[in-house]
């Protein structure tokens, strides 16, 4: 019998997460996020100009979506739903982004656009804003590794299911939420996932990219005013992993955080 007075898993990935955010990125860590942030960003300035990103920044003009937070590669600027979405979009459309071959995640583009909506609000700092990068990315490449390979197997784009997770992660972390906020965030993102690989040749496939991190700051915004998901969202039947895969495997996802990295196993086209 499971014993239920145990912490529900959002809440020790949480708890896992926010230790690792508060110390300082191992050097070679460091790098690597430093390489996987570059990657993305000369991606999405790169992609500016598709025609997706033209239509998402008209869909937004369309419904008054008024701010002063600057698009990549263009002269608009638009408000934090809008930059997170397009940025996600831009990062990915090209499928030049990074890639972590065990889950084929490409993690940087559901973060990237978490720092491009939220940094400037926030007036953060280049080291916290990397260090989020690094723990929003290392949140879906965990979770992606604990339902793999089954999850994609089924036709799930991974990258824009366990996605909105990482940028919750992220998100909760740059908006200062402590262990409880960010595991708040975690459980209503995984209502929050999205993508199926039908989608792989069209522009939706870049669509799911550019909702992981609109969606992931939703989640963490309504965490912060103490918004919650369900109770063990992630492992109980009918919750994510049971949705998304045959098996879920938590060790590997709870074990070592901030000490092992999936982060460093990732690669670049």
């Amino acid at each position: 019998m499971r014993n239920t007075s145990e912490p529900d898993v959002a809440a020790r990935f949480a708890a896992g997460l926010t230790r690792a955010f508060g110390r300082p990125l191992p050097p070679a860590l460091r790098h690597e996020a430093q390489r996987s942030l570059l990657n993305v960003l000369g991606l999405a300035a790169g992609a500016a100009g598709d025609p997706g990103c033209d239509a998402i920044l008209a869909a937004a003009a369309d419904l008054g979506a008024h701010g002063e937070i600057a698009v990549l590669g263009r002269s608009e600027r638009t408000d934090e739903h809008f930059a997170a979405l397009v940025t996600g979009f831009a990062a990915h459309v090209d499928d030049f982004d990074d890639t972590h071959l065990f889950t084929v995640i490409h993690p940087g583009a559901a973060t990237l656009g978490v720092l491009v909506a939220l940094s400037p609000q926030r007036n953060t700092d280049a080291d916290t804003a990397l260090r989020a990068f690094a723990i929003g990315c290392e949140a879906q490449l965990r979770l992606g590794v604990a339902i793999s390979p089954e999850h994609y197997d089924r036709g799930w784009h991974i990258t824009g299911t366990c996605g909105v997770a990482g940028a919750a992660v992220a998100a909760a972390l740059l908006l200062g939420l402590d262990e409880g906020g960010v595991a708040r965030a975690i459980r209503s993102s995984a209502s929050m996932a999205l993508g199926q690989r039908e989608a792989f040749g069209t522009m939706t496939k870049a669509f799911h990219a550019g909702k992981a991190p609109a969606n992931g700051i939703d989640a963490a915004r309504l965490a912060a005013r103490e918004l919650d998901g369900p109770p063990r969202a992630l492992e109980a039947p009918g919750g994510f992993a049971d949705a998304f895969s045959t098996r879920a495997d938590w060790q590997p996802m709870l074990d070592a955080i901030g000490e092992r990295w999936e982060l460093a196993a990732n690669t670049y086209k």
